[in-house]
């Protein structure tokens, strides 16, 4: 789909007409028009392109390339205002009780674009007990395109983004959480570099915010604004690659992934709901891109956040990483990627195990065991070889929950 941006409205007899350049292209190069019928009720649109007669003395491809096919499918009916009306972005923003910092992320977003009409902003406040819905309603004036959404109880950090995308219409998608934000005109720089490279998704580093301390994270990835196979940068399973680098919020998503599914979260997830998003996107989207942008800015050391508290939320990972096998079992070549999402699993439940200490005897006990069970899940050749490859202090800690694998 060829993505237009309005410039010039104009009406005529027949039907409606809107004038748009096609983004992510020099505004002198051309414009378009597009054409509907009166009702809107077509699924398919002309667009007529023009080139632009001040730059050029008769109708020639510009330096770009060539001009368009001139014709736009679109997916579904196509009102009157729907493409008109369309934001750029829509960011995600689910809450629960964050009163105290919700509003350094929302002024972010309102320091973003300079024409406001062009954001979309969902907040869904998952049950807070607090004012984070009153504080987010606050602004409405700053941000023109803010929607709210409101939980009476709470569903969970992976519902709410489900509930978000729902409601969300943008031409891109972003994620943000209360607790952190955006260094001004930062999207603006996302949304032109995913027209350029057109790309399915786009990661970036981002800056961690620990205490007053800030530190820059880079991606796993050295090769920058270069569309690239996001398959290629699962493996291998012994270095760090872009399958270890999950949080959502540091990327911008093409919209149409939203269309078809792709977008969606394990609903009722409370942790490790990114773990096996990322994978579908790298396993089942055609390219991706790194960007050297620097400005989301990631909050650390909140008391409040689940990374912060062990409870029975933390085992969400391993329903995760059972949708992780999943995803692999079907994907076309599963012994390419077994040894990274066994690895990984591994990985995560040492991590868990070494934080045992002061666990609650119920939830230590449901760890283990369910260590057990999502391990088995895995084929029995890739489970042994995965236990061998480990390293001697990991292999000691697992071998006591993972002794009929050994």
């Amino acid at each position: 789909m060829i993505p237009f941006r309005r410039v010039v409205p104009s009406a005529y007899d027949g039907g409606w007409s809107r004038s748009y350049r096609a983004l992510g292209r020099p505004d002198q190069f051309h414009a378009a028009t597009l054409d509907a019928p009166q009702d809107g009720s077509t699924s398919t649109a002309v667009v007529v392109f023009e080139t632009a007669q001040d730059t050029y003395d008769a109708p020639v491809n510009p330096p770009f390339g060539a001009i368009p096919q001139p014709h736009i499918d679109w997916a579904g009916d196509m009102g009157n205002n729907d493409l008109v009306n369309q934001p750029l972005v829509s960011v995600i923003v689910p809450a629960k009780d964050q009163a105290p910092f919700i509003r350094d992320s929302l002024t972010s977003l309102a320091r973003q674009f300079e024409d406001a009409s062009v954001l979309e902003v969902v907040v869904v406040d998952d049950g807070s007990t607090d004012a984070t819905g009153e504080l987010a309603a606050a602004f409405a004036s700053q941000l023109p395109g803010l929607k709210i959404l409101r939980n009476e109880s709470p569903a969970g950090v992976a519902t709410a983004r489900n509930q978000g995308l729902d409601a969300a219409s943008g031409r891109f998608i972003a994620f943000l959480d209360p607790d952190d934000w955006y260094a001004p005109g930062y999207l603006p720089k996302l949304t032109a570099e995913m027209e350029q490279l057109d790309v399915d998704f786009l990661r970036t580093d981002h800056i961690r915010h620990t205490n007053g301390t800030r530190s820059i994270h880079r991606a796993p990835q050295a090769l920058r604004s270069t569309p690239l196979d996001p398959r290629d940068d699962i493996a291998p399973y012994n270095l760090s690659t872009m399958i270890d680098y999950p949080i959502v919020a540091f990327g911008i998503y093409d919209g149409r992934l939203k269309d078809s599914g792709m977008l969606r979260f394990l609903d009722g997830r409370q942790t490790a709901e990114d773990r096996p998003w990322m994978w579908r996107l790298h396993l089942q989207c055609k390219s991706y891109a790194v960007s050297d942008q620097l400005g989301v800015i990631y909050r650390r050391g909140v008391p409040t956040s689940l990374t912060q508290i062990y409870d029975r939320r933390q085992l969400d990972f391993l329903p995760c990483f059972e949708e992780i096998f999943r995803l692999v079992a079907d994907d076309p070549e599963p012994g390419r990627f077994w040894p990274k999402a066994a690895r990984q699993f591994l990985a995560i439940a040492c991590h868990h195990l070494n934080r045992s200490e002061g666990m609650p005897p119920d939830v230590l006990a449901a760890l283990r065991i369910g260590i057990d069970r999502t391990f088995a899940t895995l084929p029995s050749d890739v489970a042994v070889e995965s236990l061998a490859l480990l390293d001697p202090k990991r292999r000691a800690l697992l071998a006591p929950i993972l002794r009929s694998h050994a």
